[in-house]
């Protein structure tokens, strides 16, 4: 679920209930799904639990703060490049590959990030893409909003060799603060977060999900 939103007027929850009983009797009609939730705030948290949803995980906040810049190793034969418009349905299989389902993004999705991106780049082997990063810019400095790489290649070191890359050129850039958020049982995303000198801001927001069967 990507958004809710109510006119003031009306009852938060008589507006919730009237939306997602449609919504859901849509989604079993489709042939059923997962619907995840992330909830920012207080109230969607309460009104997604009166609904049925579990929480099932929660999503985490980390900073890099520009003091030291990531040291690594570029794995060997390991190209990183700027990322172009037709890369990105090539983009779209490796995030999918990547990711289960309620986290990938689908290519008009990617198409949008990209379009919105301040820093997107690709890593490359024998001329195939293997993983990439979308990050933003704003005024306080860049988000990196998507990192992925194939599964296959996963621990290898191409994930921190395309944050490396993005943080120095960050530096170049003169922004000293990138944030990123991962799920708090992704082990090993956090790893690879905490080599890199990124540390937890200490925001966490619940993950809520429910099956929805088909009719």
């Amino acid at each position: 679920m990507r958004l809710f939103a109510h006119a003031g007027h009306f009852s938060l929850k008589e507006t919730w209930d009237a939306l997602w009983q449609t919504a859901s009797q849509d989604l079993s009609q489709a042939g059923g799904a997962t619907v995840a939730v992330i909830a920012l705030h207080d109230w969607l948290r309460d009104l997604v639990q009166a609904s049925g949803f579990d929480s099932t995980q929660e999503i985490v906040m980390l900073e890099w703060s520009g003091l030291t810049l990531p040291q690594i190793m570029m794995p060997t034969g390991i190209f990183i490049r700027s990322m172009t418009v037709q890369d990105l349905p090539v983009v779209a299989e490796v995030d999918e590959g990547a990711f289960g389902p309620i986290w990938q993004n689908s290519l008009p999705a990617l198409s949008k990030a990209f379009s919105q991106a301040g820093f997107a780049t690709l890593a490359e082997m024998d001329g195939r893409i293997i993983g990439y990063q979308i990050s933003t810019q704003n005024p306080f400095g860049a988000h990196l909003a998507r990192l992925a790489v194939r599964p296959t290649l996963q621990g290898k070191g191409i994930g921190a060799a395309l944050v490396a890359d993005l943080t120095a050129e960050l530096l170049r850039r003169g922004l000293t603060r990138l944030t990123v958020n991962t799920q708090d049982d992704n082990k090993a995303s956090l790893a690879l977060y905490g080599r890199m000198g990124f540390r937890r801001t200490g925001e966490h927001y619940p993950v809520f999900t429910l099956e929805v069967p088909a009719e």
